[in-house]
């Protein structure tokens, strides 16, 4: 009778220790897919392309950028970041539906304010570049201008950053 019984107990040991080593592996796996993010924007992102050219300073202190959407993606807004040799880096968001979608290909000259000020960062809550107030510092001259565009792939827009445009030089010309 021992002999029968002996056998009989490894074997439940052997099914319980599996199924114990089964569950561990399954919930360590569980919370590590749960830790994963998925990026899809970095996905989008790679395939978007910009170029600005013929940036100037008219003499109603204006900035005018000529930018070209050489993407696939459409671009649905853009936000600007401008430095002068009196404020920090300053952004605003460039979203007239007048001038989007910027298709493939497509050249529009967008415009910001030199005088107005803007917030300091680049989020949800950014001030429109709106053509609105003429006061701020009369005197200032542009830095650095920066372009971050904007992308609508399923509906919802997605800013690609890692596609931002710095320009620095040859950027207080007339237009």
């Amino acid at each position: 009778m021992k002999r029968g019984i002996s056998p009989l107990i490894s074997y439940i040991l052997i099914v319980i220790l599996s199924v114990t080593i089964g569950f561990l592996v399954i919930n360590t796996l569980i919370d590590r897919i749960e830790d994963v993010e998925i990026g899809p924007e970095i996905e989008y992102c790679e395939d978007v392309s910009i170029t600005v050219g013929g940036i100037c300073v008219n003499s109603g202190s204006i900035i005018v950028a000529n930018i070209t959407s050489t993407g696939p993606f459409s671009v649905h807004k853009f936000s600007f970041g401008r430095m002068t040799n009196v404020t920090s880096l300053q952004w605003c968001d460039f979203t007239d539906i007048a001038y989007f979608p910027l298709d493939f290909d497509e050249k529009t000259a967008y415009g910001i304010l030199l005088k107005d000020d803007y917030t300091v960062s680049v989020n949800e809550s950014t001030k429109e570049c709106l053509f609105t107030g003429i006061g701020g510092t009369p005197d200032r001259s542009l830095v650095e201008l920066r372009v971050v565009p904007w992308i609508k792939p399923e509906g919802e827009l997605i800013s690609c950053k890692s596609k931002e445009v710095i320009i620095k030089e040859n950027i207080n010309g007339g237009c």
